[in-house]
């Protein structure tokens, strides 16, 4: 899940105690991450990620798409 995701603006909870956005994203992220329920990282970072597993179902998918145009024609 990407950081920036976490991003909110001040809340106030039912109690009346009012959280900052930097404190809200904090403990989101704590919560996330610490509770095991997903990895935060930044978005460029999982674009980084992204990117090379991307390239390669590409790279997979051209050979098998090639030959189904083939054998259409």
């Amino acid at each position: 899940m990407p950081l920036d995701a976490t991003h909110t603006f001040d809340l106030a909870g039912p109690d009346g105690l009012h959280l900052t956005a930097d404190q809200l994203a904090t403990a989101t992220v704590v919560n996330l991450q610490g509770g095991g329920f997903a990895r935060v990282l930044t978005a460029e970072a999982l674009l980084a990620a992204a990117r090379p597993a991307a390239a390669d179902r590409l790279a997979a998918a051209r050979p098998a798409a090639a030959d189904r145009l083939a054998s259409t024609s």
